[in-house]
């Protein structure tokens, strides 16, 4: 007997959800909704004649200042079927536009299945012809907002350069995730390391197959996880990233579904144009991550608030010349703010290129974040940024010859070298044991040019007005630096 295959009915669910997570109203139009279903088509006189009889599974009505649009949606319960898919969407969408033109301007192909994942095509009419859409440079792998669908219609175009994100999409999708996990007992520990190997393996390409057994599963991630680091040079972090498999053969059927779900999770909400928007997207959304599986406040992970990162690099005045150091750099918050700071005033491309190279540095201690700061620059084009693993405290950093080296920190400077950087941007973990904040600034100071060097550090309360060896500290630090300013933020910024 023929193995069984899944009914495309299965696929209506993974749809409806997926468009009321974007903000679409998947109910008959004709009763305030949005979203056609099959054959309600044929409620709407317009489209009836249109479509000829026919039916597609769905036809979402897009508001618009140009008035009603529409897209047209297939699905297909085998992933291999997704080409077909997009072909039929195209196909009632033209038969739409030749009664109605310019109506019909989205398509989107849906095919797989719930055990084995879904995957979404979704292109854009121009006027002359169908294009597949891109947003932040990355093809989409989800469905799109309205909000999207009006910025595609407004620029007639396939491509959106730049759009940022919900922040409440972040906050539904990590808990999905984190649930994800938890039910197929991936254990705390364990999950920021999953979802930061899944994001790295999407940097290769997000049409990761999903396979029948785990250790094929992870093969197949671990061998896109290996060729993205080989091509940005930074192979050394394999060990890693990289996923390895329960010792229980009992739990690989579990471990599978757990990636499963999370890639799909991954790709519906279109993630690799999400991590390239501009922000600390990743950051936001791996903090929220944390906070759903308990891990933020055990791992001590505070990452800083993208208004505040945005709000370092226009006081420092960051330009292309300048070369930024956070030797606390978590997932990137402060470098990935320098980085979108300077690229929005860079007139000159080579300049900006030159930026990205060489004008970005940073230390992170745990080898998890480590590697997600690694993603976040590999998903934004700046994959051999320096970025160091280990302690800050172990490096000592000069510039020669235009470039920035690291030596071990009790060798003398070399011949000809100076200190390297001239804007470093902190926000040093608090109330560590032997590493008090002001000792952070001490190193960051050791690091910074001496003419021309500014340093944004932000510091508990006490490291500013406390009395006793924290005001000795601050006297001893006048004497050798000036202090430009202080900002007081409000208390429950983190």
């Amino acid at each position: 007997m023929p193995a069984s295959v899944d009914s495309e009915y299965r696929l209506y669910e993974y749809v409806g959800r997926s468009l009321n997570d974007l903000g679409w109203d998947p109910r008959n139009p004709s009763k305030g909704g949005d979203v056609y279903w099959q054959q309600e088509t044929k409620h709407d006189p317009n489209l009836s004649n249109a479509l000829e009889g026919s039916a597609p599974e769905n036809v979402v009505v897009i508001p618009s200042e140009h008035g009603r649009k529409y897209w047209v949606i297939e699905v297909k319960s085998r992933s291999t079927h997704i080409n077909k898919a997009v072909t039929e969407a195209e196909g009632y969408a033209d038969k739409i536009n030749s009664a109605l033109p310019g109506q019909a301007r989205f398509v989107s192909g849906v095919a797989g299945s719930p055990a084995d994942s879904h995957y979404v095509v979704t292109k854009f009419h121009n006027g002359k012809e169908w294009e597949e859409i891109s947003i932040n440079g990355f093809s989409t792998t989800g469905f799109i907002s309205k909000e999207q669908c009006n910025e595609f219609l407004r620029q007639n175009s396939p491509t959106i350069d730049k759009f940022e994100y919900s922040s409440k999409l972040f906050l539904k999708k990590a808990n999905e995730i984190n649930t994800a996990l938890h039910s197929n007992e991936i254990p705390v520990g364990d999950r920021a390391k999953t979802m930061a190997a899944l994001l790295l393996a999407m940097a290769k390409g997000d049409d990761i197959q999903a396979q029948s057994n785990a250790k094929e599963m992870i093969r197949t991630v671990n061998g896109n996880i290996e060729d993205t680091l080989e091509e940005h040079g930074r192979k050394e972090l394999y060990p890693v990233l990289c996923l390895t498999p329960s010792i229980s053969k009992e739990n690989h059927s579990k471990y599978r579904d757990a990636l499963v779900e999370t890639l799909q999770i991954l790709r519906a909400m279109n993630i690799r144009s999400a991590i390239n928007s501009g922000e600390d997207a990743l950051g936001q959304f791996y903090e929220t991550f944390l906070k759903y599986a308990n891990g933020a406040k055990e791992m001590g992970i505070v990452l800083t608030p993208r208004h505040i990162t945005r709000f370092a690099s226009e006081v420092l005045l960051i330009h292309a010349k300048d070369r930024v150091f956070d030797p606390t750099c978590g997932t990137g918050g402060f470098l990935v703010s320098a980085m979108d700071y300077v690229k929005s005033r860079s007139k000159e491309r080579k300049l900006w290129e030159d930026f990205q190279s060489k004008g970005l540095y940073g230390v992170e201690q745990r080898d998890d974040v480590y590697g997600l700061a690694v993603v976040n620059m590999i998903f934004r084009g700046d994959g051999k940024s320096n970025v160091y693993g280990g302690n800050c405290f172990t490096y000592n950093f000069y510039y020669r010859d235009g470039l920035v080296e690291s030596q071990p920190t009790e060798d003398e400077r070399l011949d000809g070298a100076t200190m390297p950087f001239t804007k470093v941007l902190m926000n040093p973990p608090f109330k560590l044991k032997g590493n008090p904040e002001r000792e952070f600034v001490n190193y960051a100071l050791t690091q910074v040019t001496e003419q021309e060097g500014l340093l944004f550090a932000i510091l508990p309360a006490v490291a500013i007005r406390g009395r006793g060896a924290h005001k000795t500290w601050r006297t001893e630090l006048l004497k050798r630096h000036t202090l430009k300013a202080v900002v007081k933020f409000d208390t429950n910024l983190f």
